[in-house]
Formats: C-alpha cells, sequence, structure tokens
C-alpha cells in the first residue's frame, strides 16, 4: 500500500530542523511529502530573508537535495484550480496550497497556520489540516519504533555542527513541544 500524501506548506519547511524530521521520517515511508514549486519558492524567499549572510547558493542546494530524495514530491498542474480557490479561502495567498493538495491527492496538509486553512474549505476535498506538532504525534502513534529510528538517523547525519538525539529534540521542543515531551518520554526507558 502506498502511503498517503500530505502536503507540506512552506512554513514548516522553513525550520531545518523540523523539515529534517518531518522528512527522515517520510524516508522510513510512512508518509509522501508533497509540495508544488511555489511553495519552494515561498520557502527559500523566507531562507534568504531569515539567513540574509548565507550564500544563496547553500538555501537553493537544500531544495535541490529535498526534490532529489523525493522526486515524486513536487505536485505540477494545479494552477487551474487555483483561481476557483482565490475567493474561498481565508487568505487568497494560500490557495495555491489547497490547489496543490487536492491536485497531489493529498489526504493532509501540514501547516503551522490553521486559521487560513479551515475544516469548511478543506472538507468538500477529504483534506484536512494539521499542526506540525499534531502530524508529528500522529506518526508517533502509528509506529513509534519508525519514528524512533528516523530521529537517530537524523542525528547520526548532523554533522554542521554534529548533534546528538536530545540536542535536536531541544531544538525541535519550541516548535512541536507536544511531539518532544513525547519523543524525551520515549528515549529514556528504551535507552535510545
Amino acid at each position: 500500500m502506498a502511503p498517503f500524501g500530505v502536503m507540506l506548506d512552506a512554513n514548516v519547511l522553513v525550520p531545518i530542523t523540523l523539515t529534517d524530521t518531518l522528512l527522515h521520517i517520510a524516508e522510513q515511508g510512512m508518509f509522501q511529502p508533497l509540495w508544488s514549486e511555489r511553495i519552494l519558492d515561498e520557502t527559500l524567499a523566507t531562507l534568504k530573508v531569515l539567513h540574509p549572510t548565507k550564500a544563496p547558493l547553500v538555501l537553493e542546494r537544500r531544495i535541490e537535495r529535498m526534490n532529489n530524495a523525493f522526486p515524486q514530491a513536487c505536485v505540477t498542474g494545479w494552477e487551474h484550480l487555483e483561481g476557483a480557490l482565490v475567493g474561498i479561502c481565508p487568505d487568497p495567498d494560500d490557495a495555491h496550497v489547497v490547489a496543490a493538495a487536492v491536485f497531489g491527492q493529498a489526504e493532509m496538509i501540514v501547516t503551522s497556520n490553521l486559521k487560513d486553512f479551515p475544516e469548511s474549505l478543506l472538507e468538500p476535498f477529504d483534506l484536512q489540516a494539521i499542526s506540525p506538532d499534531d502530524f508529528l504525534l500522529y506518526q508517533l502513534d502509528l509506529n513509534h519504533e519508525f519514528v524512533m529510528e528516523s530521529l537517530q538517523t537524523q542525528a547520526l547525519n548532523k554533522n554542521r555542527p554534529p548533534l546528538t538525539l536530545m540536542e535536536i529534540v531541544a531544538q525541535l521542543e519550541h516548535l512541536v513541544p507536544k511531539f518532544a515531551v513525547e519523543v524525551r518520554a520515549l528515549i529514556k526507558p528504551a535507552g535510545y
């Protein structure tokens, strides 16, 4: 069975530790990450504002690596749906996210901006919006072993600077606090 599709909004692709966590879990086959070129453009533009001293090429490589790691993630052909959604989205600038999610047959939109994706808008498309904290808790409930393995792999892959599993959890704490609490509870008794 193919993993379910999850549209990742730009606001969850900007924080590197959160992005790494989501994509390491996706590598386990727990879900299929989805995005559009427009979402990636928004992500890159925000990264350039947040990190003005970083070479643009470094930030662009991050986006390129995401696309290379998940070649099926970039949804195309959604643009014709956007116009119909602009008038019904609380924030017309988010219509492209819904259009790409619908066209890409996503089941969820993971976003830190839930108010712009109300249930009344998404329900007719069999979509739901979920915060990254709740989404990661959902993944943990589905298979905590895969999630913990993903976090361990994430820690092992970090070398600039090197990070331990507990340091990754500490970085996630302000972004996904409930998830961080649950992961800490699993680390101690299981010896991760």
